[in-house]
């Protein structure tokens, strides 16, 4: 009797699905998509997307870079408002893009704790963007979004719409998984 082994392809989570690129298997953008977005002028869009998630009871392990991709100048981090970092783009370690993320040390001031995260961006000087994540770690708001809100009547059009579980602060939660936020 002779056995035969067989090679499967396995993927990350070990499922068969390919986890990686710049939007999950429903096309909601994930931080890498923020990434791309950030490269464009910002004349056309004013972008500030971390490349992490804030959560209370997310574990740190590993967690030694917070990066953050933005076309802005500089930025300005707050936990539960009170400054704790800045940050230029990093130059160094991303010098061939036209607008290179932002690289910082996630901040250990035990005065402030762990609370809400706020970070503004600027331009010149000007305060031209503010993003807001919740240190809860609680799912707040369930939304419904379609992609179009009308429809032609032709029997061919479709749209694609959207479930989103989302902190106070409207930032996703990706692992959301708790039934009671449609209560």
């Amino acid at each position: 009797m002779r056995l035969r082994l067989q090679h499967s392809c396995q993927f990350g989570s070990g499922d068969r699905i390919c986890y990686h690129g710049v939007t999950d298997i429903f096309r909601e953008p994930k931080p890498a998509a923020g990434f791309y977005r950030s490269q464009c002028d910002p004349d056309e869009e004013i972008v500030l997307v971390p490349a992490f998630h804030w959560a209370a009871g997310d574990e740190n392990v590993g967690f030694s870079k917070a990066l953050v991709s933005s076309n802005c100048d500089h930025l300005k981090f707050y936990i539960n408002d009170k400054l704790v970092g800045e940050a230029d783009p990093d130059r160094t370690q991303f010098p061939h893009l036209k607008y290179p993320l932002f690289s910082t040390a996630p901040s250990r001031d035990r005065e402030v704790g762990w609370g809400d995260l706020r970070i503004d961006g600027f331009i010149q000087g000007n305060k031209v963007i503010s993003r807001s994540f919740s240190g809860k770690g609680v799912d707040q708001k369930f939304a419904l979004l379609a992609d179009d809100t009308k429809l032609v009547a032709d029997g061919a059009d479709t749209t694609r719409v959207v479930l989103r579980v989302t902190d106070e602060f409207d930032a996703i939660r990706p692992f959301a998984n708790d039934a009671s936020v449609l209560n």
